[in-house]
Parts: C-alpha cells; sequence; structure tokens
C-alpha cells in the first residue's frame, strides 16, 4: 500500500511540475540562417519584390548569412540585392514582442516584413563596420501560424557586402527571438526576477504613467532617483524632457504588454515592456519600453542604466540631421559631480560606425588603463563619418567640418563638465580619421584654438578620393587636405602650440605618404614622436597599438596639469 502511495505522490508531482513549466511562457527562437532567396541587379530596386507574396521561385538559393563574394555567382558583385525568405511563426508566440535579428549587413538595408518597412539601417557610402539589424516586429503585422514574408533589400559598394555576419560565437546566428531569448544571442544578462519583484515593478510603473497622465510631475519623481543617469540624461534634463511630453500624454491610459524584469546585479533591475497609449479610447502610439530601477532605503526607484558609454545623437545643421557620437566618461564622473575633466576627441576609419567601438572593447581598455593608473581621466566622443570623409562638401550640402568644429564640441562638453580648453582637449584617428584629426585641428583658425595634441595610428595621409557626392568630380579638392603641404606653408610659430604623435607600420602602403608628413614635421617642431612597428594597413595593427595613442595624449594632459 505504501509503495502505490509514494508512486501516486510522484505522479502528481510530475503532473504539478509539468502543469508549472506550461504555465510559463515558452521562449520564441525561429532560426532563418540558411537558405534564402537572392536576386541582385537594377531589377532589385522594383517594389514589388518586397511584397508578401511576390513569386520568388525562379530567384537564386544562398547561404545566409554569408558575403557576397563568397556565394557562387554573385563574386565581385556590387550594387543593389534584394533577400526574401518565408517563416511560420506559431500562435503560442502571440503576446510577445518579437525582434528580427539580421546580423550585420553591408552598406544599407530596407527591412520589410510581409510587405510593411520596419527598419531601415546604413549610408550608401558605409563600409563593413555597421551595427548589427535589429528590429521589432510589430504584432499587427504578424499572421500566426501562417506563412510570414522578410524581405530586406541591401545596397553595397563593396563585393563583400550583403548580410554578411550572424550573431554568437561562430557569427552565425539569424532569427526571430522573443525578449529573454534574444538577450542570451546578444550576451546580455538575462536572469528573470522573481514573480514578486516583476509585480512589484509593475505597480510602480502604472503609478508613475498614471501620475503623468495626471500631470501630477510632483508624483512622478518621488519615484526618480536624483542619482538618475540614462545614456548621458541626468535627472534635470530627465525632469526637463518629462515636463515637454506632459502635453502629449495627459489624459491618456495604458496598456502595457510582455512585461518582462531582468536582475542585472544585486538590487538592480531592468523592466522590459511594451507601452501602448490610448487617448478617448484610441489608440495613439506604441513605446518600447526598458527602464531600470532599484530599492532606495525600501523604496522603489528609477536610477537609469547608468552606464558611462552610451550613444546620443546630435541634430545638426551642418549635416541635414543627426549625427550619432559614443561618449566615454570615466570612472570617477557619477560620485565626483563637481569635477571637469580634459577631453579626447577619436575618429574612426571611413565607413565605419558607433558598432566598431563596441566590437573591439574600447571602454573597456579605457576602464582598464585609467584604474590601473596608465592613463589620466578623460572624457572620450567618437562621433560618426556619416560618409562625409569629415570634409566640407564642394556643394555645401555636407559640410562635416562646421560640424565637428562648430557644433559637436560645444554640445557634448556643455553637458558633460569637459574642462573646455585648448590645453586639456586631444584629437586623434585611426587611418583616414587619422588623417582627419591633422586637418581639423590645423586647416583652419578656428580649429587651430580648439586642441594642443594631435596623432593617427595607421594614418592614409594626403588621398586623393574620387567622391563626387563630396568632391563635385574635381580632383583638386581634396589639395587642401595634402597634410604635408598645409604644415609646410605653416609659419612655426603656428605649430608651436602643437605635440604630435604617429603610429605607423613598416610594411604599410601608405608608409611614404607618412614619411612626407615626419619630414613636414621635422622641419617645423622638436614636438613630435613617431612609435614604429612591423605590420601593415590592417585592422589587426591598428587595435594592437590604438593605446600608443591613448597613452600619449595621456601624458599631454598631465603635463599641462602639473603645477
Amino acid at each position: 500500500m505504501r509503495s502505490k502511495l509514494i508512486v501516486l505522490f510522484l505522479f502528481l508531482a510530475q503532473l504539478l511540475f509539468a502543469q508549472l513549466l506550461s504555465a510559463q511562457p515558452r521562449e520564441i527562437e525561429l532560426s532563418l540562417t540558411g537558405k534564402w532567396k537572392l536576386l541582385t541587379g537594377e531589377q532589385a530596386t522594383s517594389q514589388e519584390m518586397l511584397w508578401r507574396d511576390y513569386d520568388d521561385s525562379n530567384w537564386q538559393t544562398v547561404n545566409v548569412p554569408e558575403a557576397w563574394d563568397k556565394q557562387k555567382g554573385f563574386e565581385g558583385f556590387t550594387g543593389f540585392g534584394v533577400y526574401r525568405k518565408s517563416v511560420v511563426i506559431p500562435s503560442s508566440a502571440s503576446g510577445r514582442t518579437l525582434t528580427l535579428a539580421l546580423g550585420k549587413i553591408a552598406s544599407v538595408d530596407e527591412t520589410y516584413f510581409n510587405g510593411v518597412l520596419i527598419g531601415r539601417t546604413g549610408e550608401v557610402t558605409a563600409g563593413k563596420d555597421l551595427e548589427p539589424r535589429l528590429y521589432i516586429i510589430p504584432d499587427s503585422l504578424i499572421q500566426y501560424g501562417k506563412k510570414n514574408t522578410i524581405a530586406v533589400r541591401v545596397f553595397s559598394r563593396e563585393s563583400n557586402g550583403g548580410i554578411y555576419e550572424g550573431f554568437g560565437k561562430n557569427k552565425t546566428r539569424l532569427g526571430i527571438y522573443s525578449k529573454v531569448a534574444l538577450a542570451k544571442l546578444l550576451e546580455k544578462p538575462s536572469k528573470v526576477a522573481p514573480k514578486s519583484v516583476s509585480d512589484e515593478l509593475q505597480k510602480v510603473v502604472r503609478a508613475m504613467d498614471n501620475a503623468l497622465f495626471e500631470g501630477r510631475l510632483d508624483i512622478y519623481t518621488l519615484f526618480l532617483s536624483e542619482a538618475y543617469f540614462n545614456n548621458g540624461t541626468a535627472y534635470r534634463e530627465q525632469l526637463l524632457f518629462l515636463q515637454s511630453i506632459l502635453p502629449k500624454v495627459q489624459g491618456a491610459s495604458a496598456m502595457y504588454r510582455d512585461f518582462v524584469v531582468y536582475e542585472r546585479a544585486p538590487n538592480r533591475y531592468v523592466a522590459d515592456y511594451e507601452t501602448h497609449l490610448y487617448k478617448n479610447g484610441e489608440h495613439f502610439i506604441t513605446t518600447y519600453d526598458e527602464r531600470h530601477f532599484a530599492k532606495v532605503k525600501g523604496e522603489w526607484k528609477e536610477i537609469g542604466n547608468q552606464t558611462r558609454f552610451f550613444e546620443i545623437a546630435i541634430r545638426s545643421a551642418f549635416m541635414n540631421g543627426e549625427v550619432k557620437v559614443l561618449v566615454y566618461l570615466p570612472p570617477s564622473f557619477m560620485r565626483k559631480s563637481g569635477k571637469k575633466y580634459p577631453s579626447l576627441y577619436v575618429l574612426s576609419p571611413h565607413g565605419a560606425s558607433a558598432e566598431l567601438w563596441r566590437e573591439i572593447k574600447l571602454s573597456e581598455q579605457l576602464d582598464s588603463m585609467i584604474l590601473s593608473g596608465k592613463m589620466e581621466e578623460m572624457i572620450v566622443v567618437l562621433p560618426e563619418e556619416r560618409g562625409s570623409q569629415y570634409v566640407n562638401s564642394k556643394d555645401g550640402k555636407l559640410r562635416y567640418e562646421d560640424f565637428f568644429l562648430k557644433e559637436l564640441i560645444e554640445s557634448v562638453e556643455e553637458d558633460y563638465r569637459a574642462i573646455g580648453d585648448a590645453k586639456a582637449r586631444g584629437i586623434t584617428g585611426v587611418s583616414s580619421g587619422g588623417s582627419a584629426a591633422f586637418f581639423l585641428a590645423l586647416k583652419s583658425e578656428e580649429g587651430r584654438k580648439l586642441f594642443s595634441s594631435i596623432s593617427a595610428t595607421m594614418p592614409t595621409f594626403n588621398r586623393r578620393y574620387n567622391e563626387p557626392r563630396l568632391d563635385g568630380g574635381d580632383p583638386t579638392f581634396w589639395q587642401e587636405y595634402n597634410i604635408t603641404t598645409m604644415l609646410e606653408k605653416m609659419p612655426k610659430d603656428r605649430l608651436a602650440p602643437f605635440t604630435f604623435h604617429l603610429t605607423v607600420g613598416r610594411d604599410d602602403y601608405f608608409r611614404p605618404a607618412t614619411e612626407s608628413v615626419i619630414q613636414a614635421l621635422k622641419a617645423k617642431t622638436n614636438r613630435f614622436t613617431v612609435a614604429e612597428y612591423d605590420g601593415g594597413n590592417t585592422f589587426e595593427f591598428w587595435t594592437k597599438h590604438f593605446s600608443d595613442a591613448l597613452l600619449f595624449h595621456s601624458a599631454q594632459v598631465k603635463a599641462t596639469q602639473s603645477p
């Protein structure tokens, strides 16, 4: 009898456990790695090829992700291409926030789901260092349990373009993911918080939103920590933002969808959810929110993500739109609210995006060098180039020099406690960014007033580009950016305030131009150093030796701060 009871108990326990498992929503992970349809050429510009039911049966089948030059029949191709793939999304995914993770695409993509545009990324002039495509799929577009079509139109100037890289250790994973599955794919903290914490935070979020809907900012701020800092936005700036949106949201109501809370660290939680706002019973906006909370003296407070390495967007009159800028703040920035810091401006190679600096883990490198005492604390600013070669175009439509000298520096340094003096400000760059560091600092009187230290790693000095979009077809346009000529024409006293550093490879095919710059510097100043290493013009070379530039600028800052 006892053995029967034990068997019955085990059976009931297994049944209960199965019910508990079934009560937990399963994570969605639909792989898109493998066979896709691809058509290239001018015909790929046709809009009907992006429709859900377009017949692509006669298109070539290719492996994705894989660059065009590795696909049979597409070797050497540049231009337009359209990828298509069908996928069935199960009904069990209904009610979840689903993200289409497409990996890296060179250079520009427009991504459609069932014939509707859901995301667009890239610049026509950009290269391969672009951020991974992560596009949320609006629930209204999904046909659950039926065929859905993904269509991706790509333009690339390079034969190694297309959907060339995925996610994961092998960089091959593409797919459609729910939240927790996506966090794991991106190797982000994905530990789901206990239900009790999730329930509490959902009540806090609702209380904060209701306070906004009622115009009661005083109640909202009871939940907002004065130490709030989120992607560069501090407490006071957040209050100004909230005041600006009050008229838009007063009288609204909210419905939350797929509310998930992650535990990022002890007593640090992230609420990740969709908000659907309604006014007068009509839906008027959907937002995708990620808000960071901690318990302070037993009360929940929104604290922001507290990150010191974040992306901002500066609206530029000179660039006719927004320019993305990465900002690194030093380790003591949050603790020492009154301290001001020197600044360093870092220019990337042509076509690179902010993703390049994340990929090489620049923020971790800076933290390590500063905390070990090898480098002085400083603010590091990394603006995107936006296909401009960092110049003012001949037709005046793209004016990057003006953006950099007249908008960027003032905007960043005003917000993040920079010292704001040339003696505490340096500029450096990699490859074409190295050449740009020299001409931005030296070419104009305005630039010469802003910097005291200039460096370049693996520079590509004195190049003449064939860029009609920039030079208007005039090859003489690039003469005024010739660094050798610029230095030769400058009087010695004009170079006296500057110190210079170059990091060069012995086998770099741009070495002759670099040597001419070195000779021009020798004739005018003794305040320059050159670090020479084995290697050529490669990613491996500059990432290995980029720390030389950081240490050079740190030493200049330390020298100017010494009594």
